[in-house]
């Protein structure tokens, strides 16, 4: 899963637009189906244990929209935009880590580890998972610290609804805006 969003990042670029999305759709199936079918025909659990549910759907949207507002303020006028054929790529990649990140680090690792560990062991185990993930885009350990931060703010989110759309898809893939590109490489890297 990270090595397919690796490939989209250092190897596809806005040149070739179908290789990227083909990445990218293909992490989305893996980071996304592997836990909902390890959960829901492996494990026979419901698939709301994931945050797929409308319980509590008023909240979480109103929580999401509060949460994105905050993060869009914070995000966007630090990008700049050019031709849609430099951003579209972003967007898509975006959307697919957005998914990816939402359903593995937040409700897939909260529903393992969160019957063992409890509560406050889960939440450290999904922002240090979140954490160190990241290490593959070359950040430095101080954006990492941050990005454990982030990870716990993003998992308690999560742990207030218990519904992926709290986080995704409005929430995380503004994040991917600010992803660091290499000197000379598009913004899709």
């Amino acid at each position: 899963m990270v090595g397919l969003f690796y490939v989209a990042f250092q190897v596809f670029t806005v040149d070739n637009v179908p290789g990227l999305f083909f990445a990218y759709a293909a992490g989305l199936v893996l980071g996304v189906g592997g836990p909902l079918v390890h959960v829901a025909i492996v494990q026979r659990r419901s698939l709301a244990e994931l945050g797929f549910t409308r319980q509590r759907l008023p909240e979480t949207l109103v929580l999401a929209v509060v949460l994105a507002s905050i993060q869009a303020a914070l995000t966007l006028p630090k990008v700049g935009f050019g031709a849609p054929e430099e951003w579209l790529p972003l967007l898509g990649m975006a959307l697919a880590v957005g998914a990816f990140e939402a359903v593995f680090f937040r409700a897939y690792v909260i529903a393992v580890l969160e019957p063992t560990i409890g509560t406050i062991g889960a939440v450290a185990a999904s922002a240090g998972l979140y954490a160190m993930y990241h290490v593959g885009y070359g950040m430095t350990l101080g954006e990492m610290t941050f990005l454990f931060g982030l990870g716990i703010v993003y998992v308690v989110a999560y742990l207030t609804v218990r519904n992926v759309l709290v986080i995704c898809p409005l929430l995380t893939p503004l994040g991917g805006f600010l992803t660091p590109r290499p000197p000379g490489r598009s913004r899709c890297r």
